[in-house]
């Protein structure tokens, strides 16, 4: 009985140990500490192509126009983005990308 508590004990010593030493560490040390993203000029770009219908005495011909948006930021360009979408008859050609100068 003695020897089986000992056991004991000291499965849970190791286990005790173990746990504080793997929980420590992050990652796999060769990174050091995230700064500041740097400055990048540039403007967010983002493109829908929506139908023109024309009607004819014959019939509706539907011709198609592009509207480019350019924003400042992602936020905004996604926010011009999404209203526009929602429009009828309007499809996304390119979504929001990072156009850098």
């Amino acid at each position: 009985m003695k020897s089986l508590i000992a056991s004991f004990a000291m499965t849970l010593l190791i286990a005790a140990a173990s746990v504080p030493a793997s929980a420590a560490r992050i990652g796999d040390g060769t990174t050091g500490p995230v700064g500041p993203t740097p400055y990048v000029p540039g403007v967010w770009r983002a493109k829908v192509k929506y139908v023109n219908p024309i009607k004819h005495p014959n019939g509706t011909v539907s011709t198609f126009s592009y509207i480019d948006i350019t924003a400042d930021t992602q936020a905004y360009c996604d926010g011009q983005l999404a209203s526009l979408a929602n429009s009828p008859g309007v499809t996304v050609v390119t979504w929001c990308w990072f156009d850098a100068y």
